[in-house]
């Protein structure tokens, strides 16, 4: 008898890493994908550093006194 004794009972749902979408793809595609989300990586970043900044005005703008 070499089972492995279970520690945890097994998840009621799959693994979702045992299947991915990812899977079907090609070599080609998932470069494209990893290209295409750096991108958006790119983008996601320089809207947060814009509201950061409009975050900081408005602050510099109230500590000041002014409205807003």
């Amino acid at each position: 008898m070499n089972d492995p004794i279970m520690m945890y009972p097994q998840p009621s749902i799959p693994n979702p890493l045992g299947t991915t979408p990812y899977m079907q793809m090609s070599d080609d595609q998932i470069a494209q994908g990893v290209e295409a989300a750096g991108y958006r990586i790119d983008a996601a970043e320089h809207t947060r550093q814009a509201l950061i900044r409009e975050r900081d005005r408005r602050a510099a703008l109230r500590a000041a006194g002014g409205a807003r």
